[in-house]
């Protein structure tokens, strides 16, 4: 590897370890990451470096960290929404099957009783 190479960034892993370190710095400044894994970010803003083919500067890194955050806080909320109808779905299910075992039960019961008031085979 020359030091042309080196200088002018054209080493992936040292673009990588640059870009990781934008990253860090952004966050150090206070944003808040939300909950988001750091390496999330990383890799985001990582992907769009060697892409681009350079170094991004720090308004870009930015953008893209912000981003980034807001699209997996998006996505994880809207896990948490698929989980939650799903949850409704199943209770409400179960909920039918209770009420549809209550019905036969009474019907049951019904049904039993009629045998007791009026056994087979008499007339009333």
């Amino acid at each position: 590897m020359s030091v042309p190479e080196v200088r002018s960034g054209l080493v992936p892993g040292l673009r990588a370890l640059r870009t990781r370190r934008a990253v860090e710095r952004f966050f150090e400044g206070g944003t808040d990451l939300r909950g988001v894994p750091i390496e999330v970010v990383v890799a985001a803003v990582v992907e769009v470096a060697q892409a681009r083919g350079v170094d991004l500067d720090e308004a870009l890194v930015a953008k893209i960290a912000q981003a980034t955050v807001a699209a997996e806080v998006d996505r994880r909320e809207q896990a948490e929404a698929a989980r939650a109808i799903e949850s409704a779905r199943e209770a409400e299910a179960e909920k039918t099957r209770l009420e549809y075992l209550a019905r036969r039960r009474a019907e049951y019961l019904l049904t039993a009783d009629e045998r007791v008031v009026a056994p087979r085979g008499s007339r009333s």
